[in-house]
């Protein structure tokens, strides 16, 4: 066996180089062949035949084939055949196809194009009847009729007809709104500062418990206040006016502020006491009726006017179309309106409509509680009874103006408790002032012991 086989592998042919799978690809089928239990070969085989070469040493070889390169490299992968992406590619003697203007121009966006008809849509469709549209709703039946046009003039229902003349009511009333608004457009708003014609005078407002204020800018005394020979000649006497205009300048307000009523909130409040309701309407007319052309230039052309009738009306036109008003509803809509508020300020201001509140202010207020205290001390020169002199009338006004007629009551009480003394009025007022501290309102306490201690209230010698 051994020999055998020694004598197969010297007469086997040369084995050329190849790759190492290819190599044992090969040995393993000779081993198959070559096993024991593989079939015979057809034929008798000579084991000492020589090969072909040596039988013919003349013969020239075969000429080998050439190994492939899936032989030569066994991890090579073959490619998969490529697909021309065009037609130039598939076929380079074809002539290329236009390109389309969206190819062109990246950024072409094609429009859509409209279907004239039906039948271009869809040209196996029969043409549509045109319908009748009866009305809009056939037409588009979401849609609501249109209603006929009401002509909004003569004129325009009949281009025609001749306008109809106004009357001169109408034209007078038009000719007053018109002068009425430019006057209000007149006074400049900037920020809560007002400037009003014809100097420019500027009022500056504020608010208070959510409303418009004016806390005001001239006192009872000074340059621009009445002198006390004009207060006087109101029909005062010389102690009275000497004690209402010591409690104005320290306990009251200036000639031009406009406030509210404290306690109701409701109530606009004018002039140096403060003056509100009747009394307030009270000095205008007053105003009024001494200086008509003052009070014309400054309330007048703004649409506020008062009666001179007994008693006196206020009337204020509305402004943009609202009806007029008069009354408390009038004196509120001037204290919400910021230009109305600020032109009744700077009235105010003016010299006649500061003794017009002190002459309204003496009629309504002073008189009525001097008739209370002692009869008949209106009329006198000098009243007689426990307010005389100028403290006791000091302490009688701002009992009036803090404390209002209960205060009044509970002062006359402490008075007639020693008759006969002269200065009775003043210890009623050192019991009030008592009073007023044991019931914890410090305040109004301190108030009247500034009157009782004032050296400007005591009596000349």
């Amino acid at each position: 066996m051994a020999e055998h086989d020694s004598g197969r592998k010297r007469t086997r042919a040369p084995i050329a180089s190849q790759g190492v799978m290819s190599l044992l690809d090969r040995w393993v089928s000779d081993l198959e062949k070559e096993t024991p239990f593989a079939p015979p070969e057809p034929g008798p085989r000579n084991p000492a035949a020589p090969p072909q070469s040596e039988e013919d040493p003349f013969s020239e070889p075969r000429p080998r084939t050439p190994p492939s390169r899936s032989e030569a490299d066994p991890f090579y992968e073959p490619k998969k055949p490529r697909t021309p992406s065009s037609r130039t590619e598939a076929d380079p003697f074809s002539e290329p196809k236009p390109r389309t203007r969206s190819e062109a121009d990246p950024f072409f966006e094609p429009k859509p194009r409209a279907q004239s008809s039906r039948t271009e849509a869809d040209p196996f469709s029969e043409p549509m009847k045109p319908r009748a549209q009866s009305s809009r709703s056939g037409a588009d039946p979401f849609s609501e009729p249109k209603r006929p046009r009401t002509p909004s003039s003569r004129t325009e229902a009949d281009p025609f007809s001749e306008p109809t003349p106004r009357t001169p009511a109408s034209q007078q009333q038009e000719a007053h709104t018109s002068a009425l608004r430019a006057a209000r457009e007149e006074i400049q708003l900037q920020g809560m500062v007002a400037t009003l014609p014809p100097l420019n005078a500027r009022v500056v407002l504020g608010h208070e418990n959510g409303r418009l204020i004016h806390r005001g800018t001239v006192a009872i005394r000074g340059p621009c206040a009445p002198s006390r020979e004009e207060v006087i000649g109101l029909g005062l006497t010389e102690a009275q006016a000497r004690a209402m205009e010591f409690v104005l300048a320290w306990f009251g307000h200036p000639f031009d502020a406009v406030t509210w009523d404290s306690p109701s909130g409701v109530e606009l409040r004018w002039g140096a006491w403060p003056l509100s309701g009747p009394a307030l309407i009270a000095a205008l007319a007053h105003w009024k009726q001494r200086e008509p052309d003052a009070f014309e230039a400054r309330l007048g052309r703004l649409g506020i006017d008062v009666t001179l009738e007994e008693p006196a009306s206020l009337h204020l036109q509305g402004s943009r179309g609202a009806p007029p008003c008069e009354g408390r509803e009038a004196l509120a809509l001037l204290g919400e309106d910021p230009k109305l508020m600020a032109a009744l300020a700077q009235a105010g201001r003016e010299r006649g409509a500061q003794l017009a509140q002190l002459e309204a202010l003496i009629a309504q207020v002073l008189r009525p509680l001097l008739a209370s205290c002692a009869p008949g001390a209106a009329e006198g020169a000098s009243p007689e009874g426990p307010f005389s002199t100028a403290r006791a009338l000091a302490l009688l006004f701002h009992t009036e103006l803090r404390f209002g007629r209960r205060g009044v009551t509970k002062l006359l009480a402490h008075a007639r408790e020693k008759p006969g003394q002269p200065a009775s009025g003043e210890r009623a007022g050192e019991l009030l002032a008592e009073d007023l501290r044991t019931a914890g309102r410090v305040r109004e306490a301190a108030e009247l012991w500034r009157l009782l201690a004032s050296p400007e209230l005591a009596d000349p010698p």
